[in-house]
């Protein structure tokens, strides 16, 4: 409940660039409910789902990288047990790269092209 008003007000947000002809809107967020997606998927516009998903390793070494983060690396676990993979009915791509972050960044802009 308490990331309803936040999630909506992203929803609110994607919707009003598609009313203003966005073709392409990227929103970064960990929606790792499935319940959270559905309040995203409410936008107006096609609404597509980029699963970051890399070995638990390179995550790991990732966040312990981070200087100044709320997100600690102790937390990943939690979020991997959160996390509900997203559905068949649910656009999207889950993205394993390992990369550096410019190489994920081309993953993901690859998945956004084929959309059109």
């Amino acid at each position: 409940d308490d990331r309803r008003p936040w999630l909506e007000r992203l929803r609110d947000w994607m919707s009003e660039q598609a009313q203003h002809g966005a073709r392409h809107t990227i929103v970064t967020c960990s929606a790792l409910k499935r319940s959270y997606r559905d309040i995203l998927r409410q936008a107006q516009g096609e609404v597509h789902f980029v699963h970051l998903s890399p070995p638990i390793a390179a995550n790991r070494a990732r966040m312990e990288s981070r200087q100044g983060h709320y997100m600690k690396a102790g937390m990943i676990q939690s979020q991997l047990d959160t996390l509900q993979p997203l559905t068949a009915d649910e656009q999207g791509v889950v993205i394993t790269s390992a990369g550096a972050p410019d190489e994920v960044m081309a993953d993901v802009m690859r998945y956004v092209n084929a959309q059109q």
